[in-house]
């Protein structure tokens, strides 16, 4: 089965280096990569609208010009379109106040972005896996608007 994400970062080489890691390691991927939060949420609600699908995982830069990496977890915790999915939060920088910020935002975990591509290979490879752990019962709750809650994370 296809993994969709969604990965924002306005440094388009992060973003290329998340796809190709992808390819070179085979995964079935519907990737979208984009430079800034409000193409991310006019993204995610077209794709709410026209009744696609939504991401299974989002990618997020911590260190976004438009609004802080904190700022975006926190709107996509609060939106009833995003609260659900599994968000990463992906920073050159992981020192623990930082972390333990975005964790609390809504964050499920926040990762360093590697310093080589095999490093990128391992981030991407580790990823594989994350839909299987934090399972699909969370994305369900997005197509049922009876089970959609606001802020709540599996």
């Amino acid at each position: 089965m296809q993994l969709h994400v969604l990965m924002i970062d306005d440094n388009l080489g992060d973003i290329q280096l998340i796809e190709a890691a992808f390819s070179d390691c085979r995964i079935p991927v519907h990737f979208v990569g984009v430079g800034n939060p409000t193409h991310a949420i006019a993204h995610l609600n077209l794709s709410r609208i026209n009744n696609a699908a939504l991401p299974d995982l989002i990618i997020c830069d911590l260190s976004i010009l438009e609004m802080s990496g904190n700022m975006v977890v926190r709107t996509m915790r609060e939106s009833v379109v995003t609260g659900n999915i599994p968000l990463v939060v992906f920073s050159g920088t992981t020192n623990g106040s930082m972390s333990a910020a975005c964790t609390l935002a809504g964050a499920h975990e926040v990762r360093a972005k590697p310093t080589s591509y095999k490093g990128y290979l391992a981030f991407v490879h580790s990823l594989k896996s994350y839909r299987s752990q934090h399972g699909r019962s969370a994305f369900s709750r997005l197509t049922n608007p009876r089970l959609a809650v606001s802020g709540n994370r599996k």
